[in-house]
Formats: C-alpha cells, structure tokens, sequence
C-alpha cells in the first residue's frame, strides 16, 4: 500500500466567544502573575542603586524608634562621602545619614525633614549635601513611586505637587507593573545569572544601613567624566529648578519655625574639575545664588567652597572612597561647628 504524503492537519475548535473570553482571562492570569513575581524579585533583589536608596532611606526614618542629634540629607555623593559613625564618635552625638540620590532632589530631602520633625520635633542640627548639577534638576517621578508611604503622600506633605494624569500613570507604573517600567532591570538580571539572586547588601559594605561604602577608586572614571561636567558647565548658567526652589525655601521656613540651625554644603568634587575656569563660572553662579537664598534666615547657613579630592580617592567626579570621606566628614565637622557654635 502506498504510503500518503500528506501532512497531519490540526484540528481547529469552533470559536465561542465563551472560548475566546477565557483565552483573554488566563492571558491576564499569567500576565498578574509574572507581575507579582517580577515585584517580589526587585523587592528582595534589587537592581537599581538609586531606588533602592529612596527606598531603604524611608524605611529607616519610618521605623526611627528615637530621635537623632545630626540628621543628614542630600544625594547619593553624601551617603558615600559623610560617615555617621565618624560624626558619632567625635560629637558624641546620634547621626542618621539619610542621604538618597541627586535625581530624587531637595523636595525628597524636604519630605524627609517634615516626616522628622512630625515624629520627634526639630533635629538639633540638619546637614543638607548636594552635587552642584543637583539643583538645575525637576521632578522625577520614578523616584517618587519608590518612597514606601500610601498613594497621595505626595498631596500630604508640604510642598505638596500635583503629578497630573500623565504623572500619577508614571508613578501607577513604577510602583505596580515592573514588567513595563522595570523592563531594564529585569533584562540586566535575566543578562546575568550569576548575580540573579545577590541581596541588596551587596550595594553596602558598611556595618550601617545608612552609609555607602566605597573601599576602591575608579581614577580612570574621574578622568572620563571631567571633560563631561566642563562641557555642561560650558553649556548652561546656574538655574534652581522651581521643585527644588520650593523645597529649599520650605526647608528654610521649617529652620525659622522650630529654630533649628541648617547647614547647606557642596558634595567632595573632583580637584581638578574644580579649578577649571569653565567650570568655575558655573560653580561661582552657584554659590552666589545660594549665598543670597539663604541670607533670608538666621538659622540657615552655606558653605560655598567645596572640599576636593584628586582621581585616586574618587569612584568618579563627585563620589569619594571610604578613606577620603574620613577626612571630608572631619572638615565638614569643623566648618558646621565654626558657623553653629557660640
């Protein structure tokens, strides 16, 4: 008998709408579900550096069980550079560094200080730490939707922003869909196995959750980016973003009302960026700006010169490693104490 050539044919169902209502439901049953794990996964292993520190600085304010002495705001240049345990051990005092990341802003840092001071009244000295391209900066609302407090916080505090249709979306799908708006960070551990399942411990090395510690300079990174920061400075003139201008003069009139003393500092920064002429008429606009903003306030003060340091202590232009922020957290020690003490 001759063998048949012909090809087995698949046998289709007929189309119901009840089947095709079911083909859409577990469709969107497994979508929820690798949503959930997706979320559970960044959860407890994290692959961006900067929500994590949003994220992990809040929880450590919002699970303060006793007020603090020196309370440490600013962006990721100082939980890298100023240590608490330092400061502890030469004021005798209790320090918290809540310091986060530069896109979350001072409006992140205003949040913080108003959750402070609901919980326990005014700190008895706020230390604020910022990148000079800090301030130029708006609002980021991926940052936003990584502070663990209930939808709407950002409407409870002061100053509260409206975030909008497209905003509240934005934060919707940073919070809730990883799949979409986390899409970089899953690809980057699904690109490497070997790390898949590190802690978030690995971004600290430090015996404090509220310090980053860095043992190795990258010089070669310092060098790379000096030419990137001049180009910029080049390029624009000082401009304090209306957020962050908001914030800073909340910041300010907290400092008026419960009269607690302020210290606005400039981050560790590369010396050899720093005595470039371009990049010094970018940085004079800034310290004059500031040096005129916070002439406002007796309780509020700024240090316009930065603290430098050369590429072998530096993890790039404004990071510094764990030995050189021995010695900034010493001299920003000092020159808060000559402008605060009798």
């Amino acid at each position: 008998m001759a063998k048949s050539n012909r090809l087995p044919q698949e046998a289709f169902q007929a189309v119901t709408p009840v089947r095709i209502l079911l083909s859409v439901v577990y469709a969107l049953l497994l979508v929820c579900f690798t949503n959930s794990l997706a979320l559970w996964y960044l959860n407890y292993y994290p692959r961006n550096t900067g929500y994590l520190r949003v994220s992990q600085k809040w929880k450590l304010l919002l699970d303060l069980k006793q007020p603090v002495d020196w309370l440490i705001l600013g962006d990721s240049s100082c939980g890298q550079g100023i240590d608490p345990s330092l400061l502890e051990r030469t004021l005798k005092v209790k320090a918290l560094n809540l310091c986060t990341t530069g896109d979350a802003g001072v409006i992140n840092n205003a949040w913080m200080l108003s959750e402070y001071i609901k919980k326990y009244g005014a700190p008895r000295q706020v230390l604020l730490v910022h990148v000079y391209d800090v301030w130029h900066r708006d609002m980021l609302w991926s940052l936003v939707s990584q502070v663990p407090l209930p939808w709407g916080f950002w409407n409870q505090f002061q100053p509260s922003i409206q975030p909008g249709v497209q905003g509240s979306l934005n934060i919707f799908l940073d919070r809730y869909v990883p799949l979409y708006s986390k899409n970089l960070s899953l690809q980057d551990a699904i690109a490497k196995p070997d790390t898949l399942f590190q802690s978030r411990a690995r971004f600290s090395q430090s015996n404090r959750p509220d310090f980053m510690f860095a043992p190795v300079a990258d010089p070669a990174d310092v060098i790379a980016q000096r030419s990137d920061h001049i180009d910029f400075a080049k390029d624009h003139k000082f401009k304090l973003s209306s957020v962050n201008r908001l914030a800073l003069q909340h910041i300010i009139d907290l400092a008026n009302r419960y009269q607690f003393p302020v210290v606005i500092v400039n981050s560790p920064i590369d010396a050899k960026l720093y005595q470039d002429q371009s990049f010094q008429i970018y940085y004079n606009q800034l310290q004059q700006f500031m040096q005129a903003f916070v002439a406002q306030s007796r309780w509020v003060h700024y240090i316009p010169e930065p603290v430098t340091f050369n590429e072998n202590e530096m993890t790039n232009s404004d990071h510094i490693i764990y030995s050189a922020a021995q010695t900034y957290t010493k001299t920003i020690i000092k020159q808060v104490n000559a402008l605060t003490q009798p």
